[in-house]
Formats: structure tokens, sequence, C-alpha cells
């Protein structure tokens, strides 16, 4: 098995492409022979990045199928989403997941999911990651929104050696 952990950020337009190839490709190519994590690096730059991971985390809390419903929809909105709107946006987003609106208002507003945010920004930080996006595929650094031939040749030598 080979095991790709993600490290992005909402807000960011090559972590869309990022996501785009991960989703469209790797995913599809691969099936079960992968494992994919996702965590949270939100640029400081990025005035929404860090609320729209709070929120996926306040989602997560509540329903896991949430949390990707709101992974994906950051991704492929993306533009829709400002600083000011990231909450209703959220919301939106996630409002056929029968989720209780009042725990996830009351777990944005007061950043409940904060240190699990910074947790994963500084787990990356300790991997040698500055920027997004950033893959680890078993242990080798991928950097940046790298076309899928790059993931191909990464992960088929890690499903050689793993023979």
């Amino acid at each position: 098995k080979v095991t790709i952990v993600e490290y992005s950020d909402f807000q960011c337009p090559f972590c869309t492409k990022g996501y785009t190839t991960v989703e469209t490709q790797v995913l599809k190519e691969y099936g079960d022979k992968v494992k994919f994590y996702f965590k949270h690096f939100p640029l400081a730059f990025h005035p929404w990045a860090e609320p729209a991971a709070i929120a996926t985390e306040c989602a997560l809390q509540q329903k896991p199928e949430a949390y990707w419903k709101l992974y994906n929809a950051y991704f492929e909105k993306q533009k829709e989403v400002t600083p000011q709107n990231v909450k209703e946006k959220s919301w939106e987003f996630l409002a056929d997941q029968g989720l209780d609106k009042a725990k996830f208002d009351d777990c944005f507003d007061n950043k409940k999911t904060q240190a699990i945010v910074k947790a994963e920004m500084a787990e990356g930080q300790s991997l040698g990651i500055t920027g997004t996006p950033s893959f680890v595929i078993n242990g080798r650094l991928l950097v940046g929104a790298q076309p899928f031939e790059q993931f191909k040749a990464v992960i088929d030598d890690e499903l050689a050696n793993a023979k």
C-alpha cells in the first residue's frame, strides 16, 4: 500500500489543481492501492483558509461525510468563498448533511478546532513543508501542483518496492 498525505490550503489556487489531480486521476487510477489523508496547512496570506480549515474540523465532529463534503466544496467553489462569507458558505455547502447548526456555529465562532489545524501545520513544518500543496508519499516529498505523471512515477515506484 501507498500512503499519500497532502498538506494543503483551501484558498490556494495551486491546491485546487492538486485537488483535481488527486481526486480525478490518482484516486481513480489507484483505488484501494493508495490511502489518502488531507492535512491543513492554511497560509497566513490566505484570509479565509484557516476559518475554512476550522469549519471542516467542526463538521467532522458531527459527521465524517460532512468533512469531505466541505473539502470538495471549498476546492470546487473556491471563487465563491470570501473572508466575510466563509461561515455562511460552509453552512450552505453542508445544508443537506443534517448537522446541528447551533453546535457547528459554536464550534466555528469559538474556534474550537483551531488547535487541530495548528497541530497539522506544525506536523507539516516538522517535515520541512513550507508551501502548498505538498504531498508526502510513503515518506517522499512531492511539492507543488504536480502533473499526474509525477504522482504516478512515485506511486508506481513505491508499489514495485512493496512487492
